[in-house]
């Protein structure tokens, strides 16, 4: 009871406090969420800010979004704000705007938490040519927004007490907001699923979340419905069911992208994954900078590897805590040595800048990154400035190596040098491999651009396949004599 107490909890306080979007991409302009405040982008260039506000909806140049618990749309080709109505979550539908609200003093209903009266959450439709609202009549104690696609709006249904449940239920409905027909989704074959959570559409098939609290499950499954065949299934992952908590953020063309803590990282909810619905699994993707990703239009899967619109809003990270040794005159060798990386650009795509000219006797420099996205951040890190470079490079290679008879020896498969000036560069074998000695020691070197090499002596066995068939052959032929024995003893026992 407790858990089913929390968890409906979370649903009603998701949906009053405004469960708003971090990311919302159509075409060319997208809007942003950070802080509080919505940042809205037209072809990477920011032309809008609203503060204090939870962003709802974007459909081409309306903007839909919270503030302080009012729902307003702004045409962004002249920046007018339209107040709708007193609300929470909205979303564009048609020219529509659905959306719930709880000011309606002629729909009563029991407060869970205190058992007081209230008034209830309800779901209306707000026309924009006429401007007028009107009720959609679905049952239910409370009800709060999820999704809409066409004609078909997800909703959460919150009841107090029914068939399915003594006390306190959550269901995700279907509502046809043009037939004015809804269906709720109440079981799955016995199993009652009535602490419903996120539900999402797309291409007439829904995705939503559901706390069992089961035998053999103690936590949240994903059920699929489809809207075409009315059919409702479970969908199985590597565990059978999330033990831990889960959230769906996002749907479309038969993948989700959820957020979940099932493999016990100690960060909440650190790790995005992608389901697919069709292939019935789902891949880990750490993202280093998970907004990138949330609330995108996913184009599918390639090869294990996921497509997505590609909006970045993050810079790149830039290490600070090195010292950076640099060489007067070797600019580029330098900036490609500094430890950034980006979430969605690769390292040999950012362009690194240094600011103003390193000179002799700095102990700082100060460098930009910019992604491919045009997102740059500054920071100054720490320099060694060096006129000459005199220091020989470091090898890391394993001291002693093994090669069977005829195999061609990789030395850079086995490690590799470092230098103070170029960074990782590559060993070369200097020794020629005499493949009649079973043990031989051979050199190695390094050098770098300054022409500083280094030499260090390793140790080269030699084995022949031959006998290493043979060892093989003596094991296997004892492991069967040891068989016999163990067969026989065992039989003269049962004479």
């Amino acid at each position: 009871m407790y858990k089913l107490f929390i968890f409906i909890f979370f649903i009603i306080f998701c949906n009053v406090k405004v469960c708003s979007k971090e990311l919302i991409v159509n075409e060319d302009v997208y809007a942003y969420e950070e802080d509080n405040n919505i940042l809205v982008y037209k072809e990477g260039i920011n032309t809008l800010r609203i503060d204090q506000s939870k962003l709802l909806d974007l459909n081409q140049n309306k903007i839909l979004f919270n503030l302080d618990n009012k729902i307003y749309l702004m045409d962004l080709t002249n920046n007018e704000k339209i107040f709708i109505d007193y609300g929470y979550n909205g979303l564009f539908w048609e020219n529509h705007i659905v959306y719930e609200n709880n000011g309606d003093e002629n729909y009563k209903c029991k407060n869970i938490i205190s058992n007081d009266i209230k008034n209830c959450y309800k779901l209306y439709k707000f026309n924009l040519d006429t401007m007028e609202k009107s009720y959609l009549s679905i049952p239910g104690n409370d009800l709060f927004l999820n999704d809409v696609e066409e004609n078909n709006l997800i909703y959460n249904s919150i009841h107090l007490s029914d068939l399915y449940c003594n006390s306190i239920c959550s269901y995700i409905g279907i509502y046809n907001i043009k037939t004015e027909k809804y269906k709720m989704l109440t079981k799955y074959n016995d199993i009652n699923i009535n602490m419903s959570g996120n539900g999402f559409i797309s291409d007439d098939e829904v995705i939503f979340e559901n706390y069992m609290n089961l035998s053999d499950c103690n936590g949240t499954q994903i059920f699929k419905y489809s809207i075409q065949s009315n059919q409702l299934y479970l969908l199985p992952d590597a565990d059978k069911c999330f033990n831990k908590e889960l959230e769906i953020i996002d749907f479309n063309k038969g993948y989700f992208i959820f957020k979940s803590k099932i493999n016990n990282y100690e960060d909440n909810l650190k790790y995005n994954y992608i389901y697919s619905v069709s292939d019935l699994k789902y891949i880990k993707t750490n993202l280093l900078n998970p907004i990138a990703i949330i609330n995108q239009e996913i184009i599918g899967l390639n090869n294990g590897v996921v497509e997505y619109s590609k909006i970045d809003l993050q810079a790149p990270y830039i290490e600070i805590g090195n010292v950076y040794n640099y060489l007067v005159g070797k600019l580029d060798t330098f900036k490609k040595n500094i430890f950034i990386e980006d979430d969605l650009t690769n390292r040999e795509d950012i362009k690194v800048e240094v600011i103003k000219e390193i000179k002799l006797g700095d102990t700082q420099a100060e460098i930009e990154a910019c992604d491919k996205f045009n997102n740059c951040k500054k920071e100054l890190i720490f320099v060694n400035v060096i006129e000459f470079d005199n220091d020989k490079p470091r090898i890391y290679c394993e001291d002693l190596i093994y090669l069977s008879k005829g195999e061609v020896l990789l030395i850079n498969d086995y490690g590799y040098a470092y230098d103070n000036i170029d960074g990782v560069i590559s060993l070369t074998l200097e020794s020629v491999i005499d493949y009649s000695m079973k043990e031989q020691t051979i050199i190695i070197s390094a050098v770098d651009a300054s022409g500083n090499r280094v030499y260090q002596n390793i140790t080269l066995i030699i084995y022949s396949n031959d006998l290493l068939y043979t060892y093989y052959f003596i094991v296997l032929a004892v492991w069967i004599f040891l068989v016999i024995i163990i067969y026989i003893f065992r039989f003269k026992k049962h004479i």
